[in-house]
């Protein structure tokens, strides 16, 4: 009777730690996917269509002047980034000035940083790009 009792103790005993155990596991997951999700809230994509006003290759980065929004303009760095034209991906190495782009970035310690990025073919606005740079994209017109 006494073992009985004894093995009916250190069951109840094990059996009041699992559950103290899967209680804490759960209160830990909950923790982390609350934490997830206030991180994948935080993270907000900002999308900008504008003209390469200038690059700096040595720096890697572009200067982006927005076509929708007046005086917008960003200074990003494409390092590691392909652009997306129709198909195919090309380096940023390859970009020129007065490109049509579309950049998506998010706001990393007050830098921006390209998510997705795309080279979008057309006319592009005169009045947008430097006038260095207008005068050697007229003078390929008429070469």
């Amino acid at each position: 009777m006494r073992k009985a009792l004894i093995g009916f103790i250190t069951l109840s005993i094990i059996t009041m730690l699992e559950a103290q155990n899967n209680i804490q596991n759960n209160i830990n997951k909950e923790k982390t996917e609350i934490q997830e999700s206030t991180e994948k809230k935080e993270i907000k994509l900002h999308t900008m269509t504008g003209i390469i006003t200038s690059i700096n290759k040595e720096k890697k980065t572009i200067t982006v002047t927005s076509i929708r929004k007046k005086g917008e303009i960003i200074n990003i760095s494409y390092d590691g980034v392909k652009f997306k034209d129709k198909n195919n991906e090309i380096e940023g190495d390859l970009l020129k000035v007065g490109d049509k782009v579309k950049i998506k970035y998010e706001m990393k310690n007050q830098s921006p940083l390209i998510k997705k990025a795309m080279i979008i073919r057309g006319e592009v606005d005169s009045k947008i790009l430097p006038k260095k740079e207008m005068k050697s994209s007229e003078e390929e017109k008429t070469k």
